[in-house]
């Protein structure tokens, strides 16, 4: 359980939004992070740092303001004395996962409904960046990202899809583009 709070907490701190410092956060999404300092110390950690090169054994990475700031072998990395020291040794760090064909609703196609968590699932399965694949639900997914992007909720960085373009169908919640208000809407 540790290991998992531990890759959370730093996927929410690298999944910051574009920006160069991440939203304030509401004090319940601070209650999903393990580690809330502004410089972090992962020490004694295998990288693999997703390039086809060899995974590098025994390394620190230094983590500002939720940015990775600095990357070496563990015992040569200078660690400033601010920093949270974490030893992780046994532990494997890995780039965050890009998801280009996310769904953020359950119950298929027949029966959509929202899924508000879903940004949370997603981050805690290492992906930091995700791109809907179509909505039948696009206002949820866009108030969802708002959410993220604000700090409310734990999330990874979203780009919204919009809505499925397929023309009518008699489904729940689906917003085709028979119309020419559904058109100019989308």
């Amino acid at each position: 359980m540790r290991r998992y709070l531990i890759a959370a907490a730093c996927s929410a701190a690298i999944a910051a939004p574009g920006a160069a410092q991440r939203p304030a956060l509401t004090a319940w999404t601070r209650g999903f992070l393990a580690v809330d300092t502004p410089l972090v110390a992962l020490t004694h950690v295998m990288v693999i740092d997703g390039t086809g090169a060899p995974a590098r054994n025994d390394q620190t990475i230094l983590l500002r303001d939720g940015r990775i700031e600095r990357v070496g072998t563990a015992g040569a990395l200078a660690i400033p004395a601010t920093a949270k020291v974490l030893d992780l040794t046994g532990h494997t760090v890995i780039p965050g996962l890009v998801g280009l064909h996310e769904h953020t609703y359950v119950g298929g196609i027949d029966h959509p409904a929202p899924m508000l968590h879903s940004a949370m699932l997603y981050l805690a399965a290492g992906v930091t960046t995700a791109m809907t694949a179509g909505s039948m639900l696009p206002y949820d997914e866009l108030n969802m990202k708002r959410l993220v992007d604000k700090g409310e909720i734990p999330g990874p960085r979203l780009f919204i899809g919009g809505p499925y373009l397929t023309g009518v169908r008699a489904v729940p919640g689906h917003s085709g583009s028979s119309s020419r208000r559904r058109r100019r809407r989308v």
